[in-house]
């Protein structure tokens, strides 16, 4: 499937120190039968459940098609995208969670535990089939279960819960070869500290997003070169690229749920500069910041929400609370995979 827009990173935690507690978002979300324009990845472990409803998610270039019972598990970083079909009304429960944070939290943190749950394995990616794994399906499904109800899950339980996965998957095995497993768990640990540290982000001056590479090195107690080395052996990218990530996804967050200008959304973000910023957004999202923002606007006035789109043509103003954005990207007209 050939996608007419650029890839776009979403996430349900906030990089300003204010992080959903215990690392755990959950919804319900409707999906729509909208055409699929491009698609996302989070930096989080998503697992869902499909209530109601027929539809296909694609993983990367692999569509699957899923119908109520399904469960379904997304790695962090892992492409993907589901929609309804036509005429279809589709109900999912959706979690997302940070492994390292849940873990640590539950006291259960292993750095073998937490490699499986951020290694993506084709196998088990999007729709869990149940006939070939019926205990992995099962316990996503029962993990969705127990934290959408309404007095939420224990930390403990959570924990628990992301052990059993971790070690299902171990059992299933994967295609890498031991040695290979083990460099990518020693880098892990090594790594620990900065991820925890993208997780939170570092506030500087006037609210802005100081992260630099040189403080995910220091907080590793790692030279800078050697740090760099490790992060991308064990996550696939330059730590430089994961901070920019983080920026975007907060910039792209400000633009749709804010009034402040794009130039001091860009500063507050992290970039050096205006130019800076408007050129890694078209770069990742293929179109400027004020575009993004006029469209994002355009979109919800088609669906008559034109009381959330006052701030869609403006460039300036003061900040205003408005209602938390799910960072949705314009791939989908509205919903969430």
């Amino acid at each position: 499937m050939c996608m007419q827009e650029a890839d776009c990173f979403t996430t349900h935690f906030p990089r300003n120190g204010n992080s959903v507690p215990g690392g755990v978002f959950s919804s319900r979300s409707v999906l729509q039968d909208a055409e699929i324009r491009q698609l996302h990845f989070h930096d989080c472990l998503e697992v869902g459940l499909c209530e109601c409803g027929t539809g296909e998610c694609w993983v990367g270039e692999e569509r699957q098609r899923f119908e109520p019972g399904d469960v379904q598990l997304i790695f962090p970083y892992q492409r993907h995208l589901s929609r309804a079909d036509a005429g279809q009304a589709c109900v999912w429960r959706f979690v997302s969670m940070l492994p390292i944070q849940c873990l640590s939290w539950a006291g259960l943190f292993k750095a073998e535990l937490a490699m499986r749950l951020y290694t993506a394995d084709m196998r088990v990616s999007g729709i869990v089939r149940r006939e070939q794994y019926p205990e992995i399906a099962r316990c996503v499904g029962e993990l969705v279960r127990e934290a959408v109800e309404p007095d939420g899950v224990s930390e403990e339980m959570l924990g628990v819960r992301l052990l059993e996965l971790s070690l299902l998957l171990k059992r299933m095995g994967t295609a890498e070869k031991a040695q290979d497993a083990m460099a990518r768990e020693t880098a892990l640990c090594r790594i620990l500290p900065a991820l925890r540290l993208l997780e939170t982000g570092l506030e500087g001056e006037n609210g802005r997003d100081s992260l630099r590479v040189a403080d995910l090195a220091r907080a590793c107690h790692l030279c800078e070169g050697y740090f760099r080395e490790q992060f991308q052996l064990f996550t696939g990218m330059r730590p430089k690229q994961a901070i920019v990530r983080r920026a975007l996804a907060r910039a792209e967050a400000m633009l749709t749920g804010t009034r402040l200008p794009v130039a001091e959304i860009g500063r507050r973000a992290g970039f050096e500069d205006f130019s800076a910023f408007g050129r890694s957004f078209r770069a990742h999202y293929g179109i400027s910041p004020s575009a993004y923002r006029q469209a994002k606007c355009a979109q919800r006035e088609e669906l008559g929400d034109s009381n959330q789109c006052e701030w869609g043509a403006a460039n300036s103003g003061q900040e205003t609370a408005s209602p938390p954005s799910a960072s949705a990207c314009p791939g989908m007209v509205r919903g969430k995979c």
